[in-house]
């Protein structure tokens, strides 16, 4: 199995981006070196839950580091963005890696930025759909054309041209039903996160797996996405996992719920202590937190269970510091990541 490393660049307090941008560049110049095979960045906007508004331009700065590591999008969200230009970025970044991407792309859940772009969230499954096709047409046609209900392209040509065929290996993200059915029907591969509530996403996959063959294509590869603590004692582990998970925690929860117009600031309330102490419980159950033996153990259970290709660890969220988020790193790819 593939072990590819996440660059979340989590902003949950009142520390500035730019601190937050170069603690996570340094991170990820260390991913190569410690065998990691993939490097993953997400897409978010308006608010400090990692806010990385393009997350293709962030890998083509990070093809210019590197030389071997694959570099994927977990994911863009094609119903904010024009196709067309999606498909640009993604040729120019398949140029300037030689051929080193993973293209997920999802649908978004947040009402603040469907509503800042100007978006209706109802719309965001067909625009989804669409963005899909458009971008695997004009990336596979050197002159392409299509008519749907949000996109009109008339004998489009995209340059620079893509040389690796990168729309051959694109990936939906599913942490839904119907985005799992979305993913099937387009002969995507699946990009997800396994719940606690392991019938939940046994029957998710089932979805995804049912829905790819009626539609004819073979299921497609699997990678699951956690976040991971990782020390030589649970207790460490679990110590730095509540210290850092429950920032992130709040910081989804005040992205999650904020509206467009409103003032969001980092110190809102979304909850009583109780109820955060609570969800940041859950979290902690749901991803991968203990020993190097643990972590293998529960990361594996996942391969055994779902035939997975590829597991991709966020190693630095929260605030956590690049001391802390090194020391994490570390330890993951000396004593879990040779065991895959």
């Amino acid at each position: 199995m593939l072990v590819g490393m996440g660059l979340a660049l989590m902003n949950p307090v009142t520390r500035p981006d730019v601190d937050v941008y170069r603690d996570a560049l340094n991170l990820a110049d260390c991913a190569e070196p410690l065998g990691f095979e993939s490097l993953w960045a997400v897409e978010h906007h308006f608010t400090g839950h990692s806010p990385i508004p393009n997350a293709l331009q962030l890998l083509s700065y990070m093809a210019g580091r590197t030389n071997r590591i694959r570099l994927g999008t977990s994911v863009v969200v094609l119903p904010w963005h024009n196709p067309i230009r999606v498909a640009e970025e993604v040729a120019v970044l398949d140029i300037l890696s030689g051929g080193r991407t993973v293209i997920g792309f999802g649908r978004g859940s947040s009402a603040v930025e469907y509503g800042h772009f100007g978006v209706l969230q109802d719309e965001g499954a067909q625009r989804l759909e669409e963005g899909i096709e458009c971008v695997r047409g004009l990336l596979e046609s050197e002159i392409f054309s299509y008519v749907g209900k949000f996109n009109r392209l008339e004998n489009v040509t995209v340059r620079p041209r893509p040389v690796h065929r990168p729309e051959a290996e694109f990936y939906g993200a599913a942490h839904t039903e119907r985005s799992a059915k979305l993913a099937g029907e387009q002969g995507l591969n699946l990009l997800f996160s396994p719940e606690d509530n392991q019938d939940y996403t046994d029957s998710l996959i089932a979805t995804y797996r049912t829905t790819a063959e009626k539609a004819g294509f073979s299921p497609g590869e699997l990678t699951a996405h956690l976040y991971v603590s990782v020390a030589a004692t649970r207790k460490d582990a679990v110590a730095r996992a509540e210290r850092y998970m429950q920032p992130m925690v709040e910081s989804l929860a005040r992205h999650y719920t904020a509206k467009p117009g409103e003032i969001n600031a980092p110190d809102r309330r979304i909850g009583t202590d109780e109820e955060i102490t609570a969800a940041t419980a859950h979290f902690i159950g749901k991803h991968v937190v203990g020993t190097p033996d643990e972590c293998f153990e529960k990361i594996n259970g996942y391969r055994e269970r779902y035939g997975l290709t590829r597991f991709v660890g966020e190693l630095s969220y929260g605030a956590m510091p690049l001391d802390e988020a090194t020391e994490n790193m570390r330890l993951f790819a000396e004593e879990v990541l040779p065991r895959f």
